[in-house]
């Protein structure tokens, strides 16, 4: 009896206060860091925290936690983001093997299924509730000073998860996605807009330049119709006498008819 009544208050013992350290963050963080901003999506299966205490939170989720990063992050495992999945894998297990949070006992609460929630996005996104899990962890640990109380029959038993009403976990990538195409949207419409100004600029200063040479060809073209002309009619001036001449000559070479 002692000693569930022991693992259920999970006093933090040495071990379990060095369980998980800032240091050990660092690995989820560069994991974060490493993924694709524009990726391929992944489905899994996550808690949602709902109305769930820190620590009915984290007994929960520590679960799926484990199985996202087994199921979902394959890497080389020489390369970095194959040592940080190993890592981060190892620390949950350890703090299993630890006997620093005891897994769901379905024989004494149920199972928290109600908070289950399937979610299809990136796996950055996955990554950032991994991190909200662990960093709740490591508050627990280390701002603790009594025993941690992981009995959750009752949280576990809601059949709906309410609202959490003093914390708000940390926001996902959704938002952020959100706000990065809203600053697409408008940096595209500033392109159109500079890109119209820049044509309409370009349109005017084109017809200040032709303007001026067709009215110069226009003019040009004017004159020389009018020399044209003006030869045409000299030059008819010229052949009219000359023509008359002749046909004077025609005349006086003809013979006279006598009566």
């Amino acid at each position: 009896m002692l000693l569930c009544v022991n693992l259920a208050m999970g006093d933090v013992r040495g071990p379990c206060r060095h369980s998980l350290t800032k240091d050990h963050l660092l690995h989820i963080k560069s994991l974060i860091n490493n993924q694709l901003q524009s990726g391929c999506f992944i489905t899994y299966t996550f808690i949602e925290r709902g109305s769930l205490s820190k620590v009915c939170y984290i007994k929960a989720a520590l679960p799926w936690a484990l199985e996202l990063l087994s199921a979902n992050f394959h890497y080389v495992s020489s390369s970095e983001n194959g040592q940080n999945v190993r890592a981060l894998k190892g620390l949950i297990l350890n703090i299993y093997s630890q006997q620093c949070a005891p897994v769901i006992n379905e024989e004494v609460e149920e199972d928290p299924v109600t908070f289950e929630r399937v979610y299809h996005g990136s796996p950055k996104e996955a990554l950032l509730r991994v991190q909200e899990v662990l960093t709740l962890y490591l508050d627990i640990i280390t701002h603790s000073s009594t025993p941690v109380d992981w009995s959750c029959e009752t949280e576990y038993a809601q059949q709906e998860p309410l609202p959490a009403p003093a914390y708000s976990p940390p926001s996902s990538e959704e938002p952020a996605i959100e706000k990065l195409g809203s600053n697409l949207r408008n940096e595209t419409s500033q392109d159109l807009h500079n890109f119209y100004k820049l044509g309409f600029i370009a349109m005017t200063a084109c017809c200040g330049i032709l303007l001026p040479i067709t009215v110069c060809c226009f003019i040009k073209h004017k004159k020389l119709q009018n020399n044209y002309h003006r030869t045409q009619i000299m030059a008819h001036e010229r052949f009219n006498p000359y023509q008359h001449s002749i046909e004077l000559q025609d005349l006086s070479g003809l013979p006279r008819l006598h009566a």
